[in-house]
């Protein structure tokens, strides 16, 4: 065993190795460990062994230019390391590397340099969009309202199909219009034609109008070509009226579960003597067809509106002429009777 015994004069603790004592200054005293030789001769106690030569203590002085020069040493090379490193920084992020090999691959993959490319790319687009690009964008949203406004009228012209006359849809009158045509009684016929055909609300039964009141014609739409055709006044009444009495039939029909026996009654009943009256008494036959020809002629700016949406001009403009068939007014329609 060695006598030696190793005192640390600061601390006031004795060591009996230098390992001991050397990691007792390395822990507690840093500095002053970079200068170890002339601490622990300093802090070496007198007291010691023949075999150990004595060391002659440090001056303060000298103690302190050790401990600041060793000092200065630590913080140069830390500066060194520090420039080292930020000799490698990220253009991008400012990141620093201690590599050049590492800062090259960060680059390559920088989130901020992605970012900087498509603000760049961004920069070209709006320098490109110069006055004769924006006046094509124009063009173009024009052109795409333009379009959408003839397939909004096409589509709207397109679901008017006119419904031959006798096959319109009587699902398509309302409670209060049916409850108006049973209610006229006897001109329930003049009532219905007015509500069924004559009705803005159903533009596809606008299947004939008149466009003179004197003249012998009116103006049929022909469902099977698609186009207008006159047909004489007399015959065609004759029509209306009957396919009017069937129509009636089918309402009465479609209502007679829904109201009580005797009212149902009722208005069988009725529908028979407006039949009678319309096939055998040529005097208030006469009196419907007057009534009809008025009301055709009336809504005859109706009925040639719907008829303009599908058809050209040229094909509207032929109805119009209806008093080239009449030489005078005895050839009008009040003129006819039965036995013509």
């Amino acid at each position: 065993m060695s006598d030696k015994n190793y005192s640390c004069e600061t601390c006031k603790k004795n060591y009996k190795s230098y390992v001991g004592f050397w990691k007792h200054n390395k822990t507690h005293h840093p500095l002053m460990c970079n200068s170890k030789e002339s601490y622990a001769k300093k802090n070496i106690n007198k007291n010691v062994t023949p075999n150990v030569t004595p060391v002659t203590p440090v001056k303060n002085n000298e103690q302190s230019e050790t401990i600041f020069c060793k000092k200065s040493v630590n913080i140069n090379k830390s500066v060194n390391v520090l420039n080292e490193c930020n000799k490698y920084k990220c253009v991008n992020c400012n990141k620093d590397f201690k590599y050049r090999q590492n800062k090259y691959k960060h680059q390559l993959n920088c989130n901020e340099n992605k970012i900087a490319n498509i603000e760049n790319k961004l920069q070209i687009i709006e320098s490109k969009l110069d006055a004769s690009n924006i006046h094509s964008v124009n063009n173009i949203v024009n052109n795409y309202n333009y379009n959408n406004t003839i397939n909004n009228t096409a589509n709207f012209t397109s679901n008017i199909n006119i419904n031959k006359v006798g096959s319109e849809d009587i699902n398509e009158l309302t409670y209060d219009e049916v409850k108006t045509i049973f209610r006229t009684h006897t001109n329930c016929l003049i009532t219905l034609i007015n509500t069924l055909n004559f009705n803005e609300r159903l533009p596809n039964n606008h299947s004939f109008c008149v466009t003179s009141l004197d003249g012998k014609y009116v103006s049929v739409y022909n469902t099977d070509k698609n186009s207008i055709e006159k047909r004489t006044k007399k015959n065609f009444y004759d029509e209306i009226f009957n396919t009017s009495i069937d129509t009636m039939h089918k309402i009465f029909n479609s209502i007679k579960n829904k109201v009580s026996k005797k009212k149902a009654t009722n208005l069988e009943s009725m529908i028979q003597d407006v039949k009678m009256l319309v096939i055998e008494n040529s005097k208030i036959k006469n009196t419907y067809n007057n009534e009809l020809n008025l009301l055709s002629y009336n809504n005859r700016d109706m009925v040639l509106n719907s008829w303009e949406k599908i058809l050209s001009p040229n094909m509207i403009e032929d109805t119009v002429d209806d008093d080239s068939g009449s030489e005078s007014s005895k050839d009008s329609f009040y003129y006819l009777t039965d036995s013509d």
